[in-house]
Order: structure tokens, then C-alpha cells, then sequence
């Protein structure tokens, strides 16, 4: 009987060591469900995308409803397209932040370049950094922006809010203010015999009145003050009061704030020619700042072949191979000989001019580098305006 006992226990324990390998193989510490786990796992990242059974990301982001962010919050997609697509078009040399274009993720991608340009502390379209008439051309590479200081893509008057061009009266015409004074720029549209000023509804209005030349209205010669102030901001082939030449040595300038006929387009680039639209104008010689050769100018967009002339061939440096060395080789001492500086170096031509004055940088070509920050491109120069 106790043997029998002994044999129906032992039997008690293998059944019960039968349902414990059932459920775990402990004698290699190897789950047998692990595979199974895994799957639930992968059922599980396949619901959630992202996260693996181990808790680390390995499989693709989803379509991302947010461009720019993957289901983990970092991002790992492209920014969406930018509005700014056309780089060719894309002003290089304005003055302040550039806001120009959001990416998904609220960092601004575009257009490369392009600074927004304040006027006196005011906010216009022709330094916004946004193409405002739909031309493809953005700010100072638009041919109707004269300046920071116009708000109208869309034709050469500058429609600066609170500014009225009926007073016949002007100061520098290239800042964010009309009128006569603060500049010390000081003219009356009266004393052109033109008549650039007048106004088709009202044909009396700023006639031309003999009285007035040579007078303090119209003087001679304009003050160190404004030269100072307005030449600087003065587009090439221009005076100080937005009578400009429509093309270089023509001898044929408009007024660019010229009030149009009623039903004719404003004076603009397409319009220059039509005197209904840009009325004649005789320029003020002594604010005149003229078009020279090799400058970009109001009507000129392209610079003559012999403003880039080839560079001179360089001579070269001296070369050392014909004098003798009577330290190298001699068992690894130190060359003793040190080629000569190059005395052959090309000087810069001084017959091509300039294309900007007093060190300025060039600018408004396809192969000129972005003006600095703080800077805007008038017709060809990078200029300061704050």
C-alpha cells in the first residue's frame, strides 16, 4: 500500500509538471508565446502606425494632415510649396524682416532674399516682399517700384496715403512725404512750361506760371540738405521730383506722378510713350542725377558689353625650378627657398567705370550678389534706407 502510494504521487507530480511546460518552458527561460506577443504587437503598431511592439518608432509616417509634422510631432517632410516659386524674380536687397512665406510648420522659407523694406517707419507695396500686381516681379524688381517708398505696383505713382499730388508744390519725390519742406527740396510743377502737374478735370490747375521761376519756389540751384537726402534715394535718369528720362540720352522725360487722362491707363513701364498717360517734363537740372554708361538706369535694364570687359592675362607667380638650393635634398633638411610674392597680379582696369558710386554695391542683375540687409536695389545700387 505505501509503495502504491508513492507510485500515485510521483504520477500527481508529472501532471502537474505537464500543465507547467504546458504553459512556460522554464528550463530554457525561452517564452513560447513571445511570437505571439510579437504579432499582437505588430497588430497593434499597424492600428497606431508609428510605435513598434518595443515602443520605438520603425515604420513610415502616415499622410501627414499637418504638412511639415510626423504622427510623433517631429518633422520629417518636406515644407509644402512655396508661393515664392520663381527665385529669378525675388528681390535681393531690402531692409528689414522677411515674412514672405510660411512652411507647415510656421518657419518662413521664402522668397530667398527678400527683406521687407520700411519707408520712414511706414509699410508699403514696393517693399512688402509680395508680388502685389501679379506680374511675377516682387518689390525693387518690379520696374514700377522706384523705392520702398511707393505703395503701388501697378504704375509709377507712388498712391502713399495722405499724400496728395494736386498742390503743384514738391519736395524730394522719393520719400514717404509731400508737399514742400522737410528735406529742403523745394519745387513748383508751375515753372516747367509743360505743365507736367495738371489735371485733365481741372486744366487750369498747375498750368505753368512764368512768375514763379527763379523764385524761392523755384529756385536755381536746390540746398546741400537736399542733394544730401533725396540725391541718394534719386533713381538714375532722374531729378529730385520724379521727372525721369525714358530712355537713356533720348533727351525725352515724363513725370512719373503724372495725373492719366480720364479711361487711360496710369503712367507705368508699358505707358512711358503716351503722353495722355506720362505727361513731358522738363527735369531740374540741378538735382538731375544722370544715366552714365555703365550704370542701370529708369529705362534700362541691360548694361553695354564693354562694362565687362575680359581681365587682364596675369603673368603669374615666379617660379623657383632654375635657382639652386643648396639645402634640399640633403638628407631632409627644410627647403630654405620662398617663392617670391606675385608682383604681377592684374590691376583693376581704371578705364571701365564704375557702375556704382562712392563703394555702393551693384545690384539688379541676374549675376549680382543679394544687397546686405538693410539695404534696397535702386536702379542698380544698393542703398540705404531707413
Amino acid at each position: 500500500m505505501r509503495e502504491l502510494s508513492i507510485v500515485r504521487s510521483l504520477l500527481a507530480l508529472s501532471a502537474a509538471s505537464s500543465v507547467i511546460v504546458a504553459g512556460c518552458s522554464c528550463s530554457s527561460g525561452v517564452d513560447p508565446n513571445a511570437d505571439s506577443g510579437r504579432a499582437m504587437d505588430a497588430a497593434v503598431d499597424a492600428a497606431r502606425v508609428h510605435i513598434d511592439g518595443n515602443g520605438f518608432d520603425v515604420n513610415p509616417p502616415d499622410p501627414d494632415a499637418f504638412p511639415g509634422f510626423d504622427g510623433n510631432g517631429f518633422d520629417v517632410n518636406p515644407p509644402p510649396p512655396d508661393a515664392f516659386a520663381d527665385d529669378t524674380n525675388i528681390e535681393t536687397g531690402l531692409v528689414s524682416i522677411d515674412t514672405g512665406s510660411i512652411d507647415g510648420n510656421g518657419f518662413d522659407v521664402g522668397p530667398p532674399g527678400c527683406f521687407m523694406a520700411t519707408c520712414q517707419g511706414h509699410q508699403y507695396q514696393c517693399g512688402n516682399c509680395i508680388d502685389d500686381d501679379g506680374d511675377g516681379l516682387i518689390d525693387s524688381r518690379d520696374p514700377d517700384c522706384l523705392g520702398p517708398c511707393g505703395n503701388n505696383e501697378a504704375g509709377f505713382d507712388p498712391l502713399i496715403p495722405g499724400i496728395s499730388l494736386t498742390n503743384c508744390s514738391a519736395d524730394c519725390f522719393y520719400d514717404q512725404d509731400g508737399g514742400s519742406g522737410n528735406d529742403t527740396c523745394m519745387y513748383d510743377y508751375r515753372c516747367d512750361p509743360l505743365s507736367p502737374d495738371i489735371d485733365p478735370a481741372r486744366p487750369t490747375r498747375c498750368a505753368y506760371d512764368a512768375s514763379r521761376v527763379g523764385t524761392s519756389m523755384c529756385p536755381p540751384t536746390q540746398t546741400t540738405t537736399c542733394h544730401s537726402v533725396c540725391g541718394p534715394l534719386t533713381p538714375n535718369g532722374c531729378d529730385c521730383f520724379g521727372c525721369c528720362e525714358i530712355t537713356p540720352g533720348s533727351g525725352s522725360y515724363v513725370f512719373v506722378g503724372s495725373i492719366p487722362d480720364p479711361g487711360v491707363a496710369p503712367c507705368s513701364p508699358a505707358t512711358l510713350t503716351n503722353p495722355a498717360s506720362c505727361r513731358p517734363c522738363n527735369p531740374v537740372a540741378d538735382c538731375l542725377n544722370t544715366c552714365e554708361h555703365c550704370e542701370l538706369c529708369f529705362g534700362r535694364s541691360t548694361l553695354p558689353a564693354d562694362c565687362f570687359p575680359p581681365p587682364p592675362v596675369d603673368a603669374a607667380v615666379p617660379n623657383d625650378a632654375n635657382i639652386p638650393d643648396a639645402t634640399f635634398p640633403d638628407g631632409g633638411h627644410p627647403d630654405a627657398y620662398v617663392p617670391p610674392v606675385d608682383a604681377n597680379v592684374p590691376p583693376v582696369d581704371a578705364n571701365v567705370p564704375l557702375r556704382c558710386q562712392f563703394g555702393r554695391q551693384p545690384c539688379g542683375l541676374p549675376t549680382d550678389p543679394a544687397c546686405p540687409a538693410g539695404e534696397y536695389c535702386i536702379t542698380g545700387c544698393c542703398q540705404f534706407f531707413g
